[in-house]
């Protein structure tokens, strides 16, 4: 884990102000997205391989996600001082919430978890780079 936790520290050496995390955060939720909703036209075609291309995409998908979130939380983290190691209780919140939200999605426990991905997802967007005042 310190080994992926400084790789992850060193190779995200740049620091990200607030409006950059902004315009990165929806340009890859975009892309997510884009990916997300190509797989819907995909479904309605019949044949195996267009079963596995559906799941590819969606998998693509994912990993897309991981990937740009860590990687955006990372560099953000880094401009606001923080250690790196709040990446992972920030992922790991993400990640509880995602599998919770999946099981049980009207449950009061899930609403609690989105709401405070809000307020994580806020705290992140709003907090000045450190040094500013």
């Amino acid at each position: 884990m310190e080994k992926v936790l400084r790789s992850i520290y060193v190779w995200n050496s740049e620091k990200l102000n607030r409006v950059n995390y902004f315009s990165y955060s929806i340009l890859g939720m975009l892309v997510t997205m884009g990916m997300l909703a190509s797989i819907n036209p995909l479904l309605d075609l019949e044949g195996s391989f267009w079963v596995v291309l559906s799941l590819g995409l969606l998998l693509a998908a994912v990993l897309h996600n991981v990937y740009v979130s860590v990687v955006l939380t990372s560099k953000r983290l880094r401009s606001m001082d923080y250690a790196q190691e709040h990446l992972w209780w920030i992922f790991g919140l993400w990640v509880v919430t995602f599998v919770h939200s999946w099981g049980e999605p009207d449950s009061t426990v899930t609403y609690c978890l989105l709401a405070l991905d809000i307020v994580v997802s806020l705290w992140l967007l709003f907090t000045p780079p450190a040094g500013d005042s």
